[in-house]
């Protein structure tokens, strides 16, 4: 029995392929494989992306938090205010800070807001001229450089401001020190007006 040889040539490769039988058979081209598979181009660019991906990720949950103890600190300021106003003179008002009523008045909003440091200055100022305008009443330790609004009060009647000073570090996680953005030396302040009732 004799058996043709038939010569052809595949798409992919320049050898001759040889065929044994008839001319029924049929073969599938040689398909060359990958010299850069596509698995190591994924981890490379992986490995490029995932630090600034790490970076937004910091950057979310700082900022996060910081508004979150902005909002805080808002209403911390707003019951002393709150507290403030309910006083019958300047005079009144100042004694609370003087004995650290305000003060504590304020700490006990921040420190069940979670803020455990609570405040590092609390600035009262109202209009009254009967008393002095302006006092500081800050803790033993860990007092802050919070300067007092430059807005002036609502007349005729006696309003009083409360501005409430509260440092980052130690309330917000310092993520992104490590890029140039540290929170050390940082604080958040926040002042509300009211009229004095009475």
């Amino acid at each position: 029995m004799f058996v043709r040889r038939r010569q052809s040539f595949s798409l992919f490769s320049r050898r001759p392929v040889f065929h044994l039988g008839g001319a029924n058979e049929t073969t599938s081209p040689q398909v060359g494989r990958q010299t850069h598979p596509r698995s190591a181009i994924i981890v490379v660019e992986l490995l490029l992306m995932l630090p600034i991906l790490l970076l937004l990720l910091a950057a979310v949950v700082e900022f996060g938090s910081i508004f979150a103890v902005m909002q805080n600190v808002s209403f911390a300021s707003r019951m002393g205010a709150k507290f403030a106003s309910q006083q019958t003179s300047g005079a009144a008002i100042i004694n609370l800070v003087n004995n650290e009523t305000l003060l504590a008045q304020v700490n006990r909003h921040l420190i069940e807001a979670g803020l455990e440091h609570g405040a590092c200055r609390v600035l009262v100022h109202h209009n009254d001229v009967t008393s002095p305008k302006v006092a500081i009443a800050e803790p033993p330790s860990g007092a802050c450089d919070c300067e007092l609004p430059s807005l002036g009060l609502p007349s005729p009647k006696i309003a009083v401001r409360v501005t409430v000073c509260v440092p980052l570090e130690g309330n917000v996680p310092d993520l992104l020190s490590t890029f140039g953005f540290s929170l050390s030396d940082k604080q958040v302040h926040q002042s509300t007006t009211l009229r004095v009732e009475h």
